[in-house]
Parts: structure tokens; sequence; C-alpha cells
């Protein structure tokens, strides 16, 4: 089965409670983003650029900035994804979050980056490329998502020791109110940054039997999907996800696959595809993602994309989209999404 032939987004129970909570009919909803209206029934799956539409959507609908911290603040927790049952029912705060960035693949196309370091743990959020940014709300959504399910675990009001958003500070906003600690706008990437000792913290929801019988049916549906997915859709995760720290190699996207150079190189040929194509691919991709986000330069954006200098970049993508960047980007944000917007990608692997 092809990775890509996956509508890859869950929408859940709980995301259609949480629209009813805020004042938004999902019937309603569903018709001004244009989906079918079996979207609501409960597991249906449907394509990323349609998920992001809904969110767009609902922010129109609402009429509200802060519709994303909103939609977290509502959810009830009893009928989230069994991904956050799972890690509400967690020893303490690292092994939820740990849980979280396991399996949130489960939900969407989507990685969630756990880094440590003294005094702090980042957790960042990352949509593969689909030639569509994220809509805004969605990325809060996801972040006061994650501080919501350490205060409830916790019992405690946990504050975050900053967020880091990549857009640009907005006329009004709750996020510093909300989150219980400063925002570092224009940031590189979109974060929720907790203080190290809170990671310890213990879950006062604890329940070890029911990791026991939730952890295994969760391993059983991730290694269902992989078994799905070409070597091919695997790579394209890992370039996205290795990117930005400059040109991936091939021997080191086949080590975070465990598998040599030769091996990979081996697997793609019988895909009928070359490591180099979809290196170019996504590059490609992502670099119309980019370019849809007025607050990064084309410098950015070059490095971003692992080129060492912008004259690279700029040749690249005129031989891929007969234009210049500057070009590209002046048309897309005149008349919306860039040309592919049914451009997605497949499932992250376990």
């Amino acid at each position: 089965m092809r990775g890509d032939a996956i509508d890859p987004v869950r929408i859940s129970p709980a995301f259609w409670e949480g629209v009813r909570r805020v004042g938004v009919d999902p019937a309603a909803l569903i018709r001004r983003s244009k989906l079918p209206l079996q979207a609501l029934a409960e597991g249906r799956r449907v394509k990323t650029h349609h998920y992001f539409a809904v969110w767009q959507a609902l922010a129109e609908m609402a009429g509200d900035a802060g519709i994303g911290l909103r939609m977290a603040a509502a959810v009830d927790a009893s009928v989230m994804p069994p991904t956050f049952i799972m890690a509400q029912h967690a020893r303490d705060l690292r092994d939820a979050l740990r849980r979280i960035a396991r399996f949130k693949h489960l939900c969407a196309p989507e990685e969630v980056v756990l880094e440590e370091s003294p005094g702090a743990c980042s957790i960042e959020v990352r949509w593969l490329p689909t030639g569509i940014r994220p809509p805004d709300d969605l990325t809060d959504a996801v972040l006061a998502a994650l501080l919501r399910l350490a205060r409830h675990g916790t019992g405690r009001e946990i504050r975050a020791l900053r967020v880091e958003l990549a857009r640009a500070q907005p006329a009004h906003s709750g996020h510093e109110r909300f989150f219980g600690g400063p925002v570092r706008w224009r940031s590189t990437g979109n974060r929720l940054v907790l203080h190290g000792a809170d990671l310890d913290l213990a879950f006062t929801t604890y329940n070890a039997d029911l990791l026991a019988i939730l952890t295994p049916a969760l391993e059983a549906e991730s290694a269902k999907l992989q078994s799905g997915l070409r070597i091919a859709d695997r790579v394209r995760w890992v370039l996205h996800r290795l990117m930005s720290a400059g040109r991936p190699e091939v021997d080191a996207v086949a080590a975070e696959l465990s598998m040599s150079g030769r091996s990979l190189q081996r697997r793609l040929t019988v895909e009928g595809v070359t490591f180099q194509s979809l290196l170019q691919e996504t590059r490609q991709r992502l670099a119309r993602q980019y370019l849809q986000d007025p607050q990064l330069d084309l410098a950015e954006v070059a490095c971003l994309l692992g080129y060492e200098d912008g004259n690279s970049f700029h040749r690249a993508f005129r031989q891929w989209e007969r234009q210049s960047p500057g070009d590209w980007r002046a048309l897309a944000l005149d008349t919306g999404p860039g040309p592919d917007r049914s451009e997605r990608i497949a499932l992250k692997p376990a």
C-alpha cells in the first residue's frame, strides 16, 4: 500500500465536542470547510490540507484570534484520542511527554520533539510538509493541550518557562496569560519550554494497569501503520527532520532507519526512486511551505533547506518552479496557498 494513499489526520470526537463548546456548529463548520459531512464520523481520517482548512474556517466562524487556546481549554479530557488518554495515566510528566512523542503520529503526520537541557525541556511541534503552512490557531491548540496535560496530570498549575512561536506578535494576544510565561515571537520553530524540575512531578492520575493495556495496543497500531508505508515515505519523514541541520546525507538518513546506506539505496531502487530525487522533492515541498511565511526572509529559507548559500537555493528553485523564490512568494501570498494544495506526505513510521 502506498503511504501517500492514506488520509493522515484522524479527527477525534473530542475535537467536535470542543467545536460545540466554543459556540460553533460542527455541521456548519464542515460545510464552510468544503468537506463531506462524513468527516464527522468517529475515526474518520481526512487529508492534511483539509484539516488545515477546518481550522482556518473555525477561526473565521468563531471570530476569535485566540480560538486555538479556547479549543484546548474546551476539549473534554475523557474523550481525547488514545495517545493522550495513555499519557494522562503516565507515571510522571516526563513519561507522559515521551509517550506523546512516541505515538502522536497515530493521530496526524505530526512530530513532537523533546529536548532536555539544564533546567529546561523544549517540546517542539512539527508537521510534515504539505506545501501549506499550518494554521497558527492549530499550533496554539497543540501546545496548549500539552500544557493542559501537564496541569491535569500533576494537579498543579504548571507554568511555562517560555513559549516560542514562529509567527510575528499579533496586536492582541492571550498567550502569556494562558501559558503563564513569556512568549518569544518570530522564533525558529513552535515550542513549549517547561521548567526541567517539572518533568519529575508525579501524575496523580497514574494507572499502571491501564498503561499495560493501552501501550501494546498503540504499539500494534503503529506497527500496522509502518507496514503500510514504503521505504520512500519513511525517507521523506527523516529528510524533513534533518533538513535544517544541513544537507542530509544518505548514510545519516539510513542510520535513522536502522540500516546501511547501501541497503537503503537498494530498497529505494526497488521502489523506482532515488535518494537524490526524494531529497529534491522534500526540499521543493518545504520551500513552498516556508515561502508562504512572510516572516522568513529568503536567506532563512535557504538555510532551513540545508543550502550553504542563497544562490544555490535560487538556482534550484528556478529549476523547480520556473520562477524566482521572490516571484513565487509574491504570487502565493497574493492568491493564497501555493499551486499544489493537495500535496502531502505519508505518516511517520514508528
